[in-house]
């Protein structure tokens, strides 16, 4: 999707080039959302080891 956007901004007219941010702004939201799931589930993850470990 950022690829697309950055694409469309590069190469399309001027009035065409609003099509592409909200692309944009949703291909940086599903990175930052899938990077943040995978902190959470490791920091979830690494927390069940510790616990385990301690009993």
């Amino acid at each position: 999707m950022l690829l697309i956007a950055f694409l469309g901004l590069t190469f399309r007219e001027n009035s065409k080039k609003h099509f592409y941010l909200p692309i944009g702004i949703i291909g940086v939201y599903l990175i930052a959302e899938r990077e943040y799931t995978r902190k959470t589930n490791r920091e979830d993850i690494l927390n069940k080891i510790k616990k385990f470990s301690r009993k």
